[in-house]
């Protein structure tokens, strides 16, 4: 099932894990579990490709520049969708 498609600038907040702050960007073809406005990366926070893609998240926020994230269509109980794509927007 393919996710939502989000382009913009994502804003990263950490609470004890992160949450990808998308309520300011374009968003389409959201799935329906996903009512919230973070968004949190699939992978483990201990997994390497974590860190790089949070590396791209923070220096894109850092410089002011849009991404296009890509969910997997599953979301979090709070209704956050999952993030398996995260690349520069074109």
């Amino acid at each position: 099932m393919a996710g939502g498609t989000y382009t913009g600038v994502f804003k990263p907040d950490y609470y004890g894990s992160l949450y990808i702050d998308a309520s300011a960007t374009q968003m389409a073809d959201r799935p329906a579990c996903a009512t919230g406005t973070h968004l949190h990366l699939v992978e483990a926070e201990s997994d390497a490709v974590f860190e790089n893609k949070f590396a791209t998240i923070l220096a894109a926020w850092l410089a002011d520049k849009p991404l296009t994230m890509v969910g997997n269509g599953t979301c979090t109980s709070e209704g956050d969708e999952l993030i398996s794509i995260v690349v520069p927007a074109s």
